[in-house]
């Protein structure tokens, strides 16, 4: 893979690669109530290494760097309310964008 911004080259070399250097895990979580998921929302944004992507309705997205443990820890009330917990790879696209803006480097 090659990227390229503003005709100057910032990335080259493999795509795993790039995933492993870079990549934050994404987080989904579904709870019961909206209220839940709002408020489970204001205490993992206040985490350090934790960044809300979506709250819509009862589910919401975080990309992280910490360990799930650590996740259902700062949860502490909250998680009997959670209907569902997903691990995703971090969208390509938001990834790219990371690099392309600076929020990575070498």
């Amino acid at each position: 893979v090659a990227m390229l911004n503003k005709g100057r080259i910032i990335y080259w070399g493999d795509l795993e690669v790039m995933r492993s250097k870079w990549e934050e895990s994404t987080v989904e979580i579904e709870f019961v109530t909206e209220a839940m998921a709002t408020d489970a929302s204001i205490q993992l944004a206040a985490m350090d290494g934790v960044e809300l992507i979506e709250l819509d309705g009862t589910q919401m997205t975080v990309a992280t760097v910490a360990p799930t443990g650590a996740l259902l820890a700062t949860l502490d009330g909250h998680v009997d309310g959670i209907v569902a917990l997903r691990h995703t790879k971090m969208p390509l696209l938001r990834l790219f964008s990371k690099i392309v803006e600076g929020e990575v480097t070498e």
